[in-house]
């Protein structure tokens, strides 16, 4: 026995089997963010495993590689599941998710997919311009989160960027505190916060086997061009797409062979006020990454911490 709480049991019969026994009255998800886990399955061999009972169902895919849990685990109610090793990592091509503003929406419907994981440097903020995410990915986030480059706005209740003018934050500062007096704290809390998720998108273009970059909000092509050239500098030959979604016609994009355009519309704040909507989205969202190959089965999942540079 592995790992067991009461409720769920991680049991491994041998080097090739394993059963995570589910007794609870509920369901439960098995992922990196549940670090004791993460860490036991560290005595497993690295690889994928599966469920060779199920072997088209959801979630039922387990990957094991350095830092343990890689992958994101559904175990139904008063239920088991069987994972067996299939093959190494490297057999497998991981796909990863990384998005690029305009909003939040991207997050919110990866979320909603339980296809999300720790935070990227885009995640929570906006971004109107796709020429400043070029530029900023080019200079791998320097200065990004620069308190002398950063300056608040009680009207607006949002810090803007001085550098790149299209960059604010709306979600860094707190009920309890006064940023027209005192930005220390919050500055101090945005350099923890951005700084690791500035670490998590390099360790990702770095070990995943394949990139697929999403962003929402109107682009024009001179830019989408802009962005794929600084795009291919970082991924440094890896195969890596760029999906965009805004509503406009994708004949402004025809040609551009990295480039996927949807003509879709996805307003975080109509699917924060209705959770139907927002469903609805999610499920759009679903079909356009089906249609590019990507499932439980492939995708990519940085670790919420990631090791010291080397370490791997």
């Amino acid at each position: 026995m592995l790992f067991y709480d009461g409720n769920l049991g991680i049991l491994r019969e041998d080097e090739q089997n394993l059963w995570i026994i589910n007794e609870s009255d509920h369901p439960f998800n098995v992922h990196p963010m549940w670090r004791e886990v993460r860490n036991i399955l560290k005595a497993l061999p690295q690889g994928i495993y599966e469920d060779p009972l199920h072997p088209d169902q959801p979630f039922s895919t387990m990957m094991i590689g350095p830092q343990g849990l890689e992958s994101r685990v559904k175990i139904a109610a008063k239920s088991a599941m069987l994972l067996r090793y299939t093959c190494q990592l490297s057999d497998r091509q991981r796909t990863a998710i990384l998005p690029l503003g305009d909003r939040c929406a991207v997050r919110m419907l990866l979320h909603k997919l339980d296809y999300d994981g720790p935070a990227f440097p885009f995640d929570l903020t906006r971004t109107t311009s796709i020429a400043d995410v070029a530029d900023i990915i080019a200079n791998q986030f320097a200065d990004m989160w620069n308190p002398e480059l950063l300056t608040y706005s009680a009207e607006a209740g949002r810090i803007y960027h001085g550098k790149w003018s299209g960059l604010s934050f709306a979600h860094e500062v707190e009920d309890w505190e006064d940023p027209q007096q005192d930005m220390t704290p919050i500055y101090d809390r945005m350099r923890s916060r951005y700084s690791a998720r500035a670490v998590r998108f390099r360790y990702t273009l770095d070990h995943c086997d394949r990139v697929l970059f999403v962003r929402t909000g109107i682009a024009d092509r001179a830019g989408a061009m802009d962005l794929v050239s600084k795009l291919a500098e970082q991924c440094q030959g890896k195969p890596f797409q760029l999906v965009l979604l805004s509503p406009q016609d994708s004949a402004e994009f025809a040609g551009l062979d990295e480039v996927v355009h949807h003509n879709v519309t996805f307003n975080p704040d109509v699917m924060c006020a209705d959770l139907g909507h927002w469903l609805y989205c999610a499920e759009i969202m679903r079909s356009i990454l089906d249609g590019l190959g990507i499932s439980s089965k492939n995708l990519f999942w940085c670790p919420p911490t990631t090791p010291a540079k080397g370490s791997c």
